[in-house]
């Protein structure tokens, strides 16, 4: 039987990207990541800001704001408005990248354009500009100076102190620097999808978790947080592994490489038995803890004894992996992981999951046993809800980690498969409704201090307000709600979960076609299709728009129907289809990517009419099969588009989503080349 320490190998440790966002000393729980996101999408994702920006700005602030408990409300203000966007004299976008002058090229344009929005985005986040070129830089643009002259006069400071400019560009680039390590940690966690790069160039969006963020509370914002950490992995398949010493170095046996599922609760389930963790003991013991490991045995027998630790830590050193020895990333790592459960001192001890405190000494120590208590038994509900949902996707997760990590120390090439890849999307991007509403009992029972499970109809109503727009936007009325979390709640008293679950559409329903009274032509399908295209309005539970299908139906029967027969063919196999009792011909539409679990955009371009054969083959046929179906709606068609033009000018109309793309490539609708076309935004050029 080996011992904890000999199974422990290089670069097999929980792992994300070493960045902290949690802003310990400057402002409560969240509030860096409601700022963020809310800046990243007003100066990033817009095209530009007008007057009507900052007061929607202003509003989420403040609104936000007003959801916080009372005794920290001042606090918060003052801290997202230290660059008071609510004032006329701030340095508006517009002008700051005003440029006199022409530019050589549209790249030149482009890449000005970004530069200016990444200092711009450090502007109104108050960050960086600590000292020297880069604290001068800062003042310049507080001072009003356009990006142009903010460069230009720090070239010319530059110059007379160096002699040189030689110096200025990497100025520039370390001025802005966060924003692409927080952007990495945030696509980590499922907030953004897509190709990130570091120019912006590539093709990527906010997820529908990464939106909620904006448009969340102090309490919706909460619960997302702790949703995501729940759903976490220690190493996800994309995990990029580097720096592996030589595989004959060592005597080690790399088929013990293993992820663990659920990180965050092992972690607090190591504080509840344990009262304290000291930084040493999470660095060289618990963050190297996997699916095998004994939790129980670890806190009696490893962290109980200094000279086991020890052990640990000497095995660790011996692999000469400066990131597994250096206490910083460790440090960032376990900050993020109790970042909603651990007290910040601007919360004045009103965050209502905070239960462990952060001594200067980088020890945790548990401050509320019973809270703890409340949530882990909550947690290790939840957490066997996604075992016996996730159980196959946690060991394909691990099984993909482990076949790159074993090709990487034999100094080969690993692709991750394309399903791979596409189910650890779907599984981190998108929310889960049971965890999230269980969830929101757990913070109603924390607000009231109620560890016994023993809330009342009333007690829940008085707290459903900080929830309902959130769960509306899952398909969950006020009724409902009330009604499942009281059902939730009876559960939990016998142990279990409720799995609650998600309303889709039909795959395969028929509505009778209703003769329209007006000609219906692409002009038409193209505006209804772009009544689809909303802001992706932050609702994450969609409904199918029947208006566009009644019009592509008609469409079809007004432009593609044989003359003698009456009858419509497939758009895939071209087999005449059949008149139904009516007389009409029968057709069924398909999303080529599905509206329901991949954001399939509902745009007529999207859909196909097809035969129900070919319907039910294209949702259950092998993917070796579907690829001649594929190739066969490509040319067989009645609008006479091929798949990847229709994807092209989706594109061009903003109407998909990276997720979309990644489906794209797992089905085999497009290649490699298309692939990385479509992430680069090579197509959008």
């Amino acid at each position: 039987m080996q011992t904890f320490s000999e199974t422990i190998l290089p670069a097999n440790y929980w792992l994300s990207k070493s960045m902290e966002f949690t802003k310990r000393n400057s402002c409560g729980t969240l509030w860096y990541l409601k700022k963020w996101f809310t800046c990243y999408y007003f100066v990033f994702l817009k095209d530009e800001l007008f007057e009507k920006d900052y007061k929607a700005m202003s509003d989420i602030f403040e609104n936000f704001i007003q959801t916080l408990p009372k005794e920290t409300q001042q606090e918060a203000e003052n801290y997202f408005f230290e660059i008071d966007i609510r004032t006329a004299n701030i340095t508006k976008l517009a002008n700051f990248m005003a440029f006199k002058g022409t530019f050589e090229s549209e790249t030149d344009k482009k890449y000005y354009g970004n530069n200016a929005k990444k200092f711009y985005f450090m502007y109104l986040m108050n960050l960086g500009g600590q000292s020297g070129y880069k604290k001068m830089m800062k003042e310049f643009i507080e001072q009003g100076f356009t990006y142009q002259d903010v460069i230009e006069k720090t070239k010319q400071e530059i110059i007379n102190q160096e002699g040189n400019d030689s110096k200025l560009q990497g100025q520039i680039s370390d001025f802005h620097a966060a924003i692409r390590n927080e952007r990495q940690i945030f696509f980590y966690y499922g907030f953004f999808q897509g190709r990130e790069t570091a120019d912006l160039s590539g093709f990527y969006n906010l997820t529908h978790i990464g939106k909620a963020i904006i448009q969340s509370n102090f309490y919706t914002l909460l619960l997302i947080w702790e949703h995501q950490k729940i759903k976490m992995v220690s190493q996800s398949p994309l995990a990029d592994i580097q720096k592996l010493p030589n595989k004959n170095s060592y005597t080690l046996d790399y088929q013990n490489f293993a992820i663990h599922s659920h990180p965050y609760l092992a972690l607090l389930e190591v504080l509840q038995t344990r009262e304290n963790i000291t930084l040493e003991q999470y660095q060289y013991v618990i963050a190297k803890t996997n699916n095998t490991t004994d939790l129980s045995k670890l806190c009696t027998e490893i962290l109980a004894n200094d000279a086991e630790i020890q052990k640990c830590k000497a095995k660790i050193v011996s692999f000469g992996r400066q990131s597994e020895v250096n206490s910083e990333d460790f440090t960032k790592e376990l900050k993020k992981l109790i970042l909603g459960v651990c007290e910040m001192p601007k919360d004045y001890n009103k965050n209502p999951m905070s239960c462990i405190s952060w001594l200067e000494n980088n020890k945790l120590e548990v401050k509320d046993a019973k809270k703890l208590t409340f949530i882990l038994k909550n947690y290790t509900i939840i957490k066997e809800y996604l075992d016996d949902n996730f159980s196959d996707d946690y060991l394909q997760f691990e099984i993909s980690l482990k076949t790159k990590y074993l090709k990487t120390l034999d100094n080969e090439k690993f692709e991750t498969l394309d399903t791979d890849r596409y189910n650890w999307y779907q599984y981190i991007i998108n929310f889960d409704k049971t965890v999230i509403l269980h969830l929101i009992y757990v913070l109603i029972a924390l607000e009231f201090g109620n560890y016994n499970f023993d809330l009342n109809e009333k007690s829940i109503k008085l707290k459903l307000d900080n929830y309902v727009d959130f769960a509306k936007s899952l398909g969950v009325s006020k009724a409902d709600l009330l009604d499942t979390l009281l059902e939730i709640q009876e559960n939990i008293n016998n142990n279990t979960y409720l799995a609650i679950k998600s309303k889709q559409d039909a795959y395969f329903s028929y509505k009778q076609l209703k003769l329209s009274q007006i000609e219906i032509n692409v002009e038409k399908l193209e505006e209804i299709s772009k009544k689809g295209i909303t802001d992706k309005n932050f609702t994450i539970e969609r409904k199918r728009k029947g208006e566009l299908i009644d019009a592509l139906r008609n469409y079809y029967h007004q432009n593609y129907r044989d003359s003698q027969t009456k009858l419509l063919k497939c758009d895939c196999c071209k087999e005449e289809t059949f008149l139904t009792e009516k007389e009409f011909s029968y057709i069924e539409f398909h999303h080529l990517i599905p509206f329901s679990t991949d954001l399939g955009p509902d745009h007529y371009l999207n859909l196909i009419g097809i035969c129900a054969n070919c319907h039910r083959k294209l949702h259950f046929a092998r993917n070796a099969e579907k690829q001649n179906l594929y190739a066969n709606i490509s040319t067989n068609n009645q609008l006479s588009i091929s798949l990847l033009d229709r994807m092209k000018k989706m594109l061009a109309q903003k109407a998909l989503e990276p997720i979309n793309i990644e489906f794209l490539k797992k089905e085999g609708m497009i290649t490699q080349t298309e692939y990385n076309n479509f992430m680069n935004n090579d197509y959008a050029k």
